[in-house]
C-alpha cells in the first residue's frame, strides 16, 4: 500500500471513530464468510521450520501446521494429548514414556512414528542445524554434549524408540513440566524424507509435509500465507475451519480498517495510539502475560562493556511512569527479569528508579553529566512498531533528561533485526521473552553460555553455577533460592534491562469462537470456529 493510501485509510478510520458510539462492536458484526479465519500476523515469518523458529510470528503458524507429542489446551494451556495418546513418568521423575496414537499420519498419508520424533529432536540438537532453541532440549540426557559437539554418538542421547509407537525420553533431572515442553513448536516433528529430499526448500508449499490440523496451500510473499484443513489429521472431526489466512501487514491504519470492514477476524497487539478508544469496544480483551519486555546490551561494545554504564541506564528509567502514563495497557513495571510466580517464586527487585545513583555511576564511568558519551544506537523491529517506537522514544527522553546522553534509534524489518541481534551487530536492542513453561528456569537459562538466545556476550561462572544448581535441585525451596541468587547476580551485572511485564491485548470479531486470553498469548486454531450469520 502506498503512503498516500495509508494516510487516506487513517483519515477514514479516524472519521469513523469520531461518530461511533462507545461500548459497541468495532465495525461490522455479521460474518462475511463461512469457515475461513483471517488473522494479521504482523510481518513475514523468518521460517516455517520448527527447529529454526524463535518467536510468535513463526510459532503462530507452527501450532497450525504441526503437532507435537502434546498440544496446548486453548484456555488453560495445560498439555493435552497430541500425537501421543498418553504418557507416564518413572518414580524418580527422569524417564518419560509416550505412547503414540495409531491413526496419526503425515499430510502425505505416511504414518507418524516414534522414529520421526527421535530424528527431529536430534536434528534440532545437531550443531549443523544451528538452532537458536537447541538448548530447549538440554534437559534430555547427553543432549547438551551432542549439541556442543563434544559427544558425537547420537545413540547416547536419552531418546529411545522401543517400537514405532513408543518414545522413551530420559532426562538429566526431574521436570514435572516436561509435557508442556513437548507441546512447544521446537519439539514438533518434521518429515524426514522431505527435509532430506528438498534441503532448505522443504518448507515451500509444494514440498511441505506436515502433521497438524492444517496444511500449507500457498505462501505469497508479502501478501498472505494460506492454510487449508488437513483432511488426514487424526482430530479432523474437531477442526471447524476450512481455511486460515495469515496476513503480513505492519501498518496500523491498514490493519484496523481491514478489521473494521470484517476483512480481518482477529488481531493481537492492539495499537498503542488508539488503545484508549479501542479498549471501550466489545471486541477488546486484555489479560496479564507471563513475559518480560527488555533491552539487551552488547557488552563487547563500548561504553556498554562497563557495568556502571549499564546500571546507570537502568536506574534512570522511571518504569512506573512508562507503564502508567505512557503505555497504560495493563503492563507492570519490571523490577527483575523474571515475572513473579505466585506462591512459588518472587524475584529480587533490584531494577529500580534512582536517577541520582544513575548519574553518579555514569560520572564514575567517565561520563559526568553525559559528557564524552559515545554515539550509540538502540535497535528495534517493525513488528508492533508503534509500541517499540513509543517505548524507545520515552526511554530516549528519560536518558537525555536524567543522564544527559543521546541515544539514537534504529528500526529494522523483522528478519533483518533477528540477524542483527544473532550476529551481535547492535549496541542496545529491544527484546521480549514469554515463558515457555511456568518455571523461572525458562527465563534464567537464557544467560547460560550455551543458550542460543544469549546475544549479550555476557557470561558469569557464579551465575551459571546457581542456575544449574537450581535446574538439578529436587527440593522446591532450595531450588527457588538458587534461582534468586542467580537473578541477583544478573541484576547486579545488568547485561539486560528489564522494562515491564507484558499485558496481552486482542481484538476479536463477535463471530469468532474458541479463542481465549492466556498468559502465553498462544491461540491454537484447532478448536476455533466461525459462527454463522444470524446465529
Amino acid at each position: 500500500m502506498s503512503r498516500g493510501s495509508r494516510i487516506l485509510s487513517a483519515i477514514l478510520l479516524l472519521a469513523w471513530m469520531a461518530c461511533a458510539p462507545k461500548d459497541e462492536w468495532f465495525g461490522v458484526t455479521e460474518p462475511p464468510r463461512d469457515d475461513t479465519l483471517i488473522v494479521n500476523n504482523g510481518t513475514e515469518p523468518e521460517t516455517l521450520d520448527p527447529a529454526l523458529m524463535n518467536g510468535n510470528i513463526e510459532g503462530n503458524l507452527a501450532f497450525s501446521l504441526f503437532e507435537g507429542l502434546t498440544r496446548f489446551d486453548p484456555k488453560t494451556l495445560d498439555p493435552l494429548p497430541g500425537v501421543a495418546t498418553n504418557w507416564h513418568v518413572s518414580a524418580d521423575g527422569r524417564t518419560w514414556t509416550f505412547h503414540l496414537r495409531s491413526d496419526a499420519v503425515w499430510s502425505d498419508g505416511s504414518p507418524i512414528t516414534s522414529l520421526d520424533f527421535a530424528w527431529s529432536w536430534l536434528r534440532l540438537l545437531a550443531p549443523t542445524t544451528a538452532a537458536r532453541y537447541a538448548s530447549f532440549l538440554y534437559l534430555v540426557e547427553n543432549a547438551e554434549a551432542f549439541s556442543m559437539g563434544t559427544m558425537t554418538n547420537a545413540t547416547r542421547v536419552g531418546i529411545r524408540c522401543p517400537d514405532s509407537q513408543t518414545l522413551v525420553v530420559t532426562l538429566v533431572r526431574p521436570a514435572p513440566y516436561f509435557p508442556f515442553m513437548t507441546a512447544f513448536y521446537v519439539t514438533m516433528p518434521v518429515h524426514r524424507k522431505s527435509v532430506e529430499r528438498h534441503g532448505q526448500d522443504w518448507t515451500n508449499p509444494e514440498n511441505l509435509v506436515s502433521n497438524g490440523p492444517f496444511v500449507l496451500k500457498t505462501w505469497q510473499m508479502h501478501r498472505k500465507i494460506e492454510l487449508i484443513k488437513n483432511e488426514r489429521y487424526h482430530g479432523r472431526n474437531e477442526v471447524h475451519l476450512k481455511r486460515v489466512i495469515f496476513l503480513p501487514i505492519e501498518d496500523t491504519g491498514t490493519v484496523l480498517n481491514l478489521y473494521r470492514r470484517g476483512d480481518i477476524d482477529m488481531l493481537n497487539d492492539v495499537p498503542l495510539e488508539l488503545f484508549s478508544w479501542l479498549k471501550t469496544r466489545r471486541d477488546y480483551s486484555g489479560h496479564p502475560g507471563w513475559g518480560v519486555y527488555y533491552y539487551k546490551f552488547n557488552i563487547n561494545r563500548k561504553p556498554f562493556d562497563d557495568r556502571r554504564v549499564r546500571l546507570a541506564l537502568s536506574l534512570a528509567i522511571n518504569r512506573s511512569r512508562l507503564t502508567d502514563e505512557f503505555l497504560a495497557q495493563g503492563q507492570i513495571p519490571a523490577t527483575a527479569f523474571t515475572p513473579p510466580i505466585p506462591d512459588r517464586y518472587f524475584p529480587p527487585g533490584k531494577a529500580i528508579y534512582d536517577p541520582q545513583a544513575a548519574r553518579k555511576l555514569l560520572a564514575d564511568a567517565g561520563y559526568p553529566e553525559g559528557r564524552g558519551f559515545p554515539p550509540v544506537r538502540l535497535l528495534y523491529n517493525t513488528i508492533a512498531t508503534d509500541l517499540h517506537r513509543h517505548v524507545a522514544e520515552v526511554l530516549q527522553a528519560m536518558w537525555k533528561q536524567e543522564l544527559g546522553i543521546t541515544i539514537q534509534l534504529e528500526v529494522q524489518e523483522w528478519k533483518t533485526y533477528l540477524k542483527s541481534v544473532e550476529n551481535r551487530e547492535f549496541d542496545l536492542a529491544r527484546a521480549g521473552w514469554v515463558g515457555d513453561f511456568p518455571d523461572p528456569g525458562t527465563f534464567l537459562d537464557l544467560f547460560l553460555q550455551a543458550d542460543g538466545n544469549n546475544n549479550t556476550g555476557w557470561t558469569d561462572p557464579e551465575y551459571t553455577r546457581h542456575v544449574e544448581a537450581a535446574l538439578f535441585d529436587k527440593n522446591p525451596a532450595t531450588r527457588m533460592q538458587s534461582f534468586h541468587k542467580a537473578e541477583s547476580i544478573l541484576l547486579d551485572e545488568m547485561p539486560v534491562i528489564p522494562v515491564f511485564y507484558y499485558a496481552f491485548t486482542m481484538l476479536k470479531k463477535p463471530w469468532v469462537d474458541g479463542v481465549f486470553g492466556n498468559f502465553q498469548d498462544i491461540h491454537p486454531l484447532r478448536s476455533v470456529r466461525i459462527r454463522k450469520a444470524g446465529s
